[in-house]
């Protein structure tokens, strides 16, 4: 019997209440790769598969219904691939008491025709696996049409249409622990992320109409040097690789998986193939996955088959030679990685397509909504990268994470090493050596006029959502109120210590190492009085994310 862990329990129980209080619920449930979806779902069947009731279970890929069979069935739950649904017949199979598991493509062609669940009832269940489809327009059909409830599950609650969401679809949105979570508590690994230098990256090329890179526009954008998505991918991968026995590769086309195929053959390295059913048998297809299971495969290369859904867990190096703006595919990749590993270890995470710098780390902490995400400015790269072990770091971080190197160029003001915010740094004034948001005090401190293109523009820094966290994880907190008080004709912010002691804005540095500052010195301001609603509202976002455990004081 399945034992649910902690947290998996608590989903369960919030799903379960969600459906409870509506007869008509459609709910979401998020939940990381690796996480246990298909578990919680098990243990949601059961409960629900009583007095005859039905539920179906929609995939989009044929590889995972005989997957998702097997754990339900381990689970005690009845469940059928069903794969002979007769043309003749309008309507959907339908087992008493247990799961009929249905392609969505099948779906899509039979719901077009007309309504297909007249076996079912208002009280039996729809599980949608990877809900992240769930708005594709044959996914849709089949929900609206569906008489009884709905559970949608996904890790990546993302579309790639910003003006696209879920909200039309689902009422409710349950949100499990994020990655970092799971790998505090041990369910997932950590993950280490190495990648080439710029010049040597696979370049996205130009976006479709859709906003996503395409595999005939990614081979253009490095039709000038081919070997880069080949033989020194494959270097790359010889020179950081280590002892990790599996690898999963995910190529461009199926030609380029096939042109990797052949380097790795030719240095003796066991790889094979796996390819969606139109380009394979599903033999041959299981073939390599068992292989590779079992260790007699070092590398599995793919296109697209080995990402939603694929169970591997002693995956211990994921090599991405595919560009993407999804953030969902980026994320499902990665994932394939992040299951905890047999003896512990983490993943290696070979990023040769520059993903990581524009999607973020996969325990980056991530706010999920069902609500389209509309247009949002691009900012910095939130990471960093490391020219002497190639590791990537956090934004915000002094030194590598990995092999403990000096990142960025460090302002002479407040010691932080920002790489990215050095356009105003030839101002033709003589002064220190300082990043943007200290040049205005520079010129304070060495009495010198006050250009306007050298501050920071509040708004640059302010949005009225983001504006404590951004503020205080950038670490420039202090410079813009100096800053912005110096250029409205104040003196620079002073505050004072529950003890009396005073600080200028420039000197308060341990706000930027762990947060070790009282909440009561935020709130005891001098002479800038109007900063003080801004400085509550930082100090409750610390204290609510319990960066500061402690209570705000007011004054």
């Amino acid at each position: 019997m399945v034992q649910l862990r902690d947290y998996q329990k608590i989903l369960l129980h919030q799903v379960e209440a969600a459906l409870d209080a509506d007869a008509k619920a459609r709910v979401m449930m998020q939940l990381p790769t690796g996480g246990g979806k298909t578990e919680i779902a098990a243990q949601l069947l059961k409960g629900q598969l009583t007095n005859g009731r039905k539920a179906v279970w929609v995939t989009h890929r044929r590889e995972l219904t005989e997957q998702t069979c097997n754990r339900l069935v381990g689970a005690n739950v009845s469940a059928r691939v069903e794969k002979s649904w007769k043309t003749d017949d309008p309507d959907a199979p339908a087992i008493l008491g247990g799961v009929a598991i249905l392609m969505d493509r099948t779906l899509t062609n039979r719901t077009a025709k007309g309504y297909v669940w007249s076996k079912y009832d208002t009280d039996d269940l729809m599980i949608i696996d990877e809900a992240h489809h769930a708005p594709a327009a044959g996914w849709e059909r089949s929900m609206k049409q569906w008489p009884g409830q709905v559970v949608g599950m996904t890790a990546t609650p993302w579309r790639m249409s910003k003006e696209e969401g879920f909200d039309h679809l689902f009422g409710n949105l349950i949100c499990g622990p994020q990655v970092a979570d799971l790998q505090f508590e041990g369910y997932l690994c950590k993950a280490k992320v190495i990648a080439p230098p710029h010049e040597q990256r696979i370049l996205g090329g130009k976006p479709d109409r859709y906003g996503e890179f395409i595999q005939d526009g990614i081979e253009l954008a490095n039709s000038d040097r081919p070997d880069v998505m080949t033989a020194r991918a494959l270097k790359f991968w010889q020179e950081h690789v280590g002892d990790r026995k599996k690898t999963i590769v995910y190529a461009v086309s199926v030609n380029h998986a096939r042109n990797l195929k052949a380097l790795f053959d030719e240095e003796g390295i066991p790889a094979e193939i796996v390819l969606g059913s139109t380009d394979q048998k599903q033999a041959e297809r299981n073939s390599a996955i068992e292989e590779f299971r079992y260790g007699n495969l070092q590398v599995l290369i793919n296109v697209v088959v080995v990402t939603e859904g694929f169970d591997v867990p002693e995956a211990s190096c994921i090599v991405i030679t595919r560009p993407t703006l999804s953030l969902a595919l980026f994320m499902q990749m990665i994932g394939r990685g992040l299951r905890s590993k047999d003896g512990g270890g983490d993943c290696l995470i070979l990023d040769l397509a520059d993903n990581t710098s524009k999607h973020g780390f996969p325990e980056t902490r991530r706010e999920w909504k069902l609500e389209a995400r509309g247009s949002q400015p691009s900012g910095e790269a939130p990471v960093v990268w490391c020219r002497k072990c190639y590791a990537e770091s956090y934004a915000a971080s002094h030194h590598c994470e990995n092999c403990g190197y000096p990142l960025g160029q460090e302002c002479t003001r407040c010691k932080w090493r920002p790489w990215r915010r050095w356009q105003r740094e030839d101002c033709g004034y003589p002064h220190d050596l300082v990043c943007d948001l200290c040049h205005a005090d520079a010129h304070v401190r060495a009495h010198l006029p006050i250009p306007e293109d050298i501050i920071v523009p509040r708004k640059d820094l302010l949005t009225e959502e983001k504006a404590p966290q951004r503020l205080f994880e950038d670490g420039c907190y202090w410079h813009l109120l100096s800053s912005e008080t110096v250029s409205n004709g104040f003196k620079p912010l002073m505050l004072r210590t529950p003890d009396g002691e005073k600080f200028s804005s420039w000197r308060i540095p341990d706000i930027r190492k762990g947060y070790r500052i009282d909440p009561r010195t935020l709130a005891k301001i001098v002479r800038v009085d109007s900063w003080r609603n801004l400085l509550f509202a930082v100090a409750e976002w610390l204290i609510r994310n319990e960066r500061l455990p402690m209570e705000l004081i007011p004054i």
